[in-house]
């Protein structure tokens, strides 16, 4: 098959949660004998080695666009009516090289790896011009619209109100995205009813989990040196999901497993760790 790969950001190095689970993806499809034809925006020249790499590596083509300046993106977002998430993600450049190959080729499926990238869907007069338009997917990941809902819950005025716009804007988003393309996936079972619960209870919204390489990661063959427990966090730790999730848990329950386990450690491991 002959996919394209509509990405937020170009998903190598695979060194965060996104783009590790969709350089696994790209990886595993191209295994299987897909042509992959990959676009994404990027902010700096630093990535354009990234894309190289793929090239090199798992993809069949590459096109890299870079993004305008951020505030120009939001300010058109919010004189647009769109939401930041879309904005933030959104070049024309691409949008118009996403139209050509489209035209110029049979492609059999588009797989776009974040809400914000469904907008190249949507505004292609192209793909609506198809007698038969590709297999469309969408790999949410996760719950994006009740991720603003709970930023606004925690966060005072103007920013609040920020989120409660992004929110309200993201769940349309989310609804669109689910009566127009062929599946969603969302990473984990609690994710899914959660979209079902809070944005809409469509049958096409299923499953797809991260995997683990047992060959990279795997127990050890020696004994361990620790006589008391290690806990180990991992994830980016500039990301406010993750950094809630630590001090949710060093607040509520660190206390008590030191009370049984005196000489417990708790390791936070992640790249640009907040204050």
């Amino acid at each position: 098959m002959k996919i394209v790969v509509l990405s937020h950001r170009v998903p190598y190095p695979p060194n965060k949660g996104e783009k590790i689970r969709t350089y696994n993806q790209v990886k595993f499809l191209e295994s299987q004998g897909n042509e992959i034809h990959l676009f994404s925006p990027y902010d700096s020249d630093e990535e354009l080695s990234y894309f190289e790499a793929l090239e090199l590596g798992v993809c069949k083509s590459v096109a890299a666009f870079r993004l305008p300046f951020k505030l120009a993106r939001l300010l058109t977002g919010y004189v647009t009516g769109k939401s930041l998430s879309v904005a933030n993600f959104y070049v024309k450049s691409l949008q118009d090289e996403f139209d050509r190959f489209v035209a110029e080729n049979k492609v059999d499926a588009i797989l776009c790896t974040a809400s914000s990238m469904a907008e190249y869907v949507f505004k292609s007069n192209t793909l609506k011009e198809l007698e038969t338009r590709p297999r469309l997917i969408m790999d949410f990941m996760d719950v994006d619209s009740d991720k603003w809902a709970q930023y606004q819950r925690s966060t005072k005025m103007p920013m609040s109100w920020v989120y409660k716009r992004e929110h309200k804007l993201v769940s349309q988003f989310e609804r669109e995205i689910t009566d127009y393309f062929d599946v969603c996936y969302l990473i984990a079972q609690a994710e899914v009813t959660l979209f079902k619960d809070k944005v809409v209870n469509n049958e096409n919204v299923c499953v797809l989990g991260n995997g683990l390489d047992m060959s990279s990661f795997y127990p050890s063959q020696t004994k361990a040196h620790n006589t008391e427990p290690v806990l180990l966090f991992t994830g980016v730790m500039d990301y406010k999901p993750n950094v809630d999730a630590v001090l949710w848990f060093v607040e509520n329950c660190w206390q008590n497993i030191l009370s049984v386990y005196p000489n417990a450690r708790f390791i936070i491991a992640g790249m640009n760790p907040t204050r």
